[in-house]
């Protein structure tokens, strides 16, 4: 049997630092018969001509050049323009190991599955690595628990990334599933529950490292995380879209309270935030409290923090 094209997606933007070691990592692959989309981002240093450098020696490789729009309107654009049967995300300052690309293929074509997923590795440093151990064992977990996996996720290694997936992409089609373009934080996260959702079908987890996420300073998330953004407030935007969207899926109450407590839990982090950046004001105040309003999850969320006031001091 001929192996299915596989379409990896990479964004990238002002990533001339890291970018060879990515796509050096992506020809390295056992697993041949893929189509690798760069989207160049707009980007401002050298990226744009590494990208085209790559497809010149290789013709697997696809680069479009265009305005900057962020990482989300880089994937949609990857994902019109894929030709393969499966795709898969990366990231253009991170790297997979050799055999990433067979192990997720092979595991996922002996099931009747739509995704399937893996465990990865942090990198710090050379000195600091930290496995995410997530899956011990070749297993298929159903809807419902791989949703709590992403609510509950252990050692805060799980988060619902897209990196170490391979998706089918009759599945996006068919359900015309994009990324949201407005949503800066949590984007990854948003696409991957309506994705799990609309399939519905198990997914399927496999124990093997096929991926190595490089823990940066410099990086978009990193430089979010050192100031207070605007943009931080679209991780609640779209955990209240996720939280909708399970709702509209009758999941069980279970599942829709874990995803009650994580629109809590992102309040309680913006809060603290706008705390310790000098940002605690009445107009940053109302956006959350209009946008817990209007999705009917105010005076839930206010018990939520009631719940963990009281865990923590009595």
């Amino acid at each position: 049997m001929d192996n299915p094209l596989i379409s990896i997606i990479i964004p990238v933007y002002n990533a001339e630092k890291y970018l060879r070691q990515c796509l050096d990592s992506v020809v390295a692959q056992t697993y041949t018969n893929w189509e690798c989309l760069l989207i160049d981002d707009g980007s401002k240093d050298s990226s744009g001509a590494i990208c085209d450098e790559y497809a010149e020696k290789d013709s697997r490789f696809r680069v479009f050049h265009k305005e900057n729009g962020g990482v989300s309107s880089a994937r949609n654009l990857g994902i019109e323009k894929a030709k393969g049967e499966f795709i898969a995300f990366y990231d253009s300052d991170d790297t997979i190991p050799f055999d990433s690309l067979k192990v997720l293929y092979l595991s996922l074509s002996n099931s009747k599955r739509d995704s399937v997923v893996g465990n990865y590795k942090k990198v710090y440093s050379e000195e600091k690595k930290l496995c995410s151990n997530t899956f011990e064992e070749n297993s298929e977990r159903l809807v419902e628990d791989v949703l709590k996996l992403f609510f509950v996720y252990p050692r805060d290694m799980f988060q619902g990334y897209l990196w170490n997936r391979l998706f089918y992409k009759k599945v996006i089609a068919d359900n015309d599933i994009r990324f949201n373009e407005s949503i800066k934080y949590k984007e990854d996260g948003l696409f991957l529950v309506s994705y799990i959702l609309k399939s519905g079908k198990p997914v399927v987890c496999v124990p093997d490292i096929v991926y190595n996420y490089y823990v940066r300073e410099n990086s978009a998330m990193g430089i979010l995380n050192k100031s207070f953004s605007k943009d931080y407030f679209t991780n609640l935007d779209a955990r209240l879209l996720i939280l909708n969207e399970i709702r509209d899926s009758k999941c069980s109450k279970e599942i829709v309270d874990l995803a009650k407590d994580s629109v809590g839990d992102i309040v309680m982090l913006l809060l603290m935030k706008m705390r310790n950046f000098h940002q605690f004001n009445v107009k940053n105040i109302v956006y959350i409290v209009v946008r817990l309003l209007k999705n009917m999850i105010f005076f839930s969320t206010l018990f939520y923090f009631l719940k963990m006031l009281i865990k923590r001091y009595i």
